[in-house]
């Protein structure tokens, strides 16, 4: 059984006992119920003690918290040892985020999006508006559900908590579409106010999500389960993005397209697009053009570069070059060529179909 089933078992348990006569809890009353499902997560899973990935996590939540809606909460941030792609917050500011999640975002942007999301859903009381919704149901029910469970043997209870559907609360997670685009919005906002995390990585994160999620893709996603809704809430999240006026560069946000100029022998360079090499260059005059071939690329991927933009071909004056959008990236002469005896063109050629080979391998992640 996944973390989120066994848990809510437990927080089921305690909102049972809280609320059937005393509604609404008390703020303290919301931290003790959190500190206790707390306590159970750390008694049934491992957590993990990297200090280099508990710094991160750490200085991100608790940057993100400042800013929310309750910064005063006693918010912490731990990470469960776990493959499953998933992040879940206890009431009162306990946020878990497992190994899984930290091996699937792609930068620190995503990350904080994805930490932000769940930092809403406690300090916007998302789990007190749940119970608010369903006390009366809870209520009616209640007397019998105690019953069941005070009286059934261990082996009885399990069947019992799989027969309370009716119970929402029960499930933890399943806030409903309206609740988790509340805590996409919040925590866009959160990371707006931080001045520090790009907003558009939770962007890129729910679009990543909305693929996979449409794609039908068996992985250990338990964030699918636990946080539907993954193409509707993206388009919102685009849609207040633009009209709060962030940039919306998704190639940054979920960093894409990395160019990297690698110095090697005789002063010239090695340039990769995120870990693929894309050309070699030779001296001096290698490294010049080298360095403004980067710019000028750099400023077209952050213009969504398309696949079928990039060409070689040859200028006015005879010479072979890489052009994309009209714009010369690299003219090419043979003394920035490692290869001296190789023909220019071809030598252009190669360039340009390393780079689309590397957009074309984005585009297909995104359609299949």
């Amino acid at each position: 059984m996944d973390i989120m089933s066994k848990l809510a078992k437990f927080v089921f348990l305690v909102t049972l006992f809280a609320t059937i006569f005393a509604f609404p809890l008390a703020k303290e009353e919301v931290i003790e119920i959190g500190r206790q499902a707390s306590a159970e997560v750390e008694r049934q899973y491992e957590l993990c003690y990297d200090k280099n990935i508990l710094d991160k996590v750490d200085e991100i939540g608790k940057t993100i918290a400042a800013v929310s809606d309750d910064p005063a909460l006693p918010w912490t941030f731990k990470v469960v040892v776990s493959p499953e792609v998933n992040a879940f917050a206890l009431p009162g500011g306990f946020i878990y985020i497992t190994t899984g999640l930290l091996s699937f975002v792609r930068t620190d942007d995503e990350l904080a999006g994805v930490i932000a999301h769940e930092i809403a859903h406690v300090a916007r009381y998302h789990f007190v508006k749940l119970l608010e919704r369903q006390s009366k149901v809870q209520r009616e029910l209640a007397p019998f559900l105690l019953a069941s469970l005070l009286g059934a043997k261990s082996g009885d209870l399990e069947n019992i908590f799989l027969g309370l559907q009716l119970l929402e609360i029960a499930k933890m997670h399943s806030y409903g579409q309206e609740l988790e685009e509340d805590a996409d919005l919040g925590g866009a906002k959160y990371l707006i106010l931080t001045k520090k995390y790009n907003p558009v990585g939770l962007l890129t994160f729910l679009q990543r999500l909305a693929r996979i999620e449409e794609r039908g893709v068996k992985q250990e996603l338990g964030i699918l389960q636990t946080h539907p809704y993954a193409k509707e809430r993206a388009n919102t999240m685009f849609n207040y993005l633009k009209s709060s006026s962030v940039e919306i560069n998704e190639r940054k946000a979920a960093g894409l397209f990395k160019l990297v100029l690698q110095p090697v022998d005789n002063n010239g360079i090695l340039i990769y697009m995120d870990d693929q090499p894309i050309v070699k260059l030779s001296g001096k005059e290698g490294r010049g053009a080298g360095e403004a071939f980067v710019h000028k690329l750099d400023n077209l991927l952050n213009q969504n570069l398309r696949v079928w933009e990039v060409t070689a071909k040859r200028l006015d004056n005879g010479n072979p070059a890489v052009v994309a959008r009209r714009e010369v990236l690299i003219e090419i002469s043979p003394d920035i060529m490692p290869d001296k005896g190789q023909d220019p063109f071809l030598f252009a050629q190669t360039i340009a179909g390393n780079i689309r080979h590397r957009l074309m391998q984005e585009f297909l992640n995104q359609i299949y």
